[in-house]
């Protein structure tokens, strides 16, 4: 595949693998040269695009020039890197997306510099060559490619697990909330400021669990003219307390 026509495929099928480096170049203008009698430069805004595992290409486009046809619009350099470009333009790093090498705990020093020698900057990129940019790295670059490939497996696994765990406490957090919610509902009102609450002796104690059985039995054949002779203490304590609301 010719050179231009992979940096023209889609938008993001080959981000990985290229890296666009925007500068400043100073270019000769002939015309306002000859005018002047001395040689004129204008400042320009280039690109220059350097592709993983090619150390031999790295061509310079003038950053606003087209690059390709999209929806039937020109897009220009600047517009296709429009981060890249940016961070140019406000004079800050111009950072490859990805994840760096220096960050890659299975290279060395000395990889990583032979790595960048290639413009190989992520390890986004390493995993992703083939064909003879791969080649470029020798023997062992099937081995790196792996090795890259693994890494970024077991990142995407970690980052996985630390979102289910976050999933998982947001709903115990939200099963804690509810449980609260039901027990609040559960609960009886509060008293009113100011009401007596009587206490459970002056509702329940009526007097008669001093009593004997037998006046107890007296009590209640007077007051109902019925015998009780078959009934038990508690029947009986139980019946006359009923008796003393009534007659309250």
């Amino acid at each position: 595949m010719a050179f231009d026509d992979f940096v023209r495929r889609s938008d993001t099928r080959n981000d990985t693998q290229i890296t666009p480096i925007f500068k400043i170049i100073p270019v000769h203008d002939p015309i306002a040269s000859k005018k002047a009698g001395r040689p004129i430069f204008e400042d320009v805004e280039f690109v220059e695009i350097r592709i993983a595992g090619d150390a031999n290409h790295k061509p310079c486009h003038p950053a606003l020039s087209h690059w390709a046809y999209r929806n039937g619009e020109s897009i220009s350099y600047a517009e296709r890197w429009s981060d890249q470009y940016a961070r140019f333009k406000e004079n800050r790093q111009q950072v490859t997306s990805g994840t760096p090498l220096d960050e890659a705990p299975f290279l060395t020093a000395s990889k990583r510099s032979e790595l960048k020698a290639l413009h190989i900057y992520t390890v986004e990129a390493l995993m992703n060559l083939d064909g003879r940019n791969l080649k470029a790295l020798g023997m062992e670059g099937r081995q790196l490619k792996d090795k890259a490939k693994a890494y970024i497996d077991s990142a995407s696994g970690s980052a996985r697990e630390v979102e289910l765990a976050g999933e998982v406490a947001a709903l115990k957090q939200e099963l804690e909330n509810m449980r609260k919610d039901l027990l609040q509902a559960k609960a009886p009102p509060a008293p009113i400021k100011g009401d007596s609450v009587p206490a459970p002796a002056e509702v329940e104690d009526m007097g008669f669990t001093s009593w004997t059985e037998e006046e107890l039995r007296s009590y209640l054949d007077e007051e109902t003219g019925e015998s009780h002779k078959k009934f038990t203490r508690a029947q009986m304590q139980a019946k006359a307390e009923a008796l003393a609301k009534e007659n309250a």
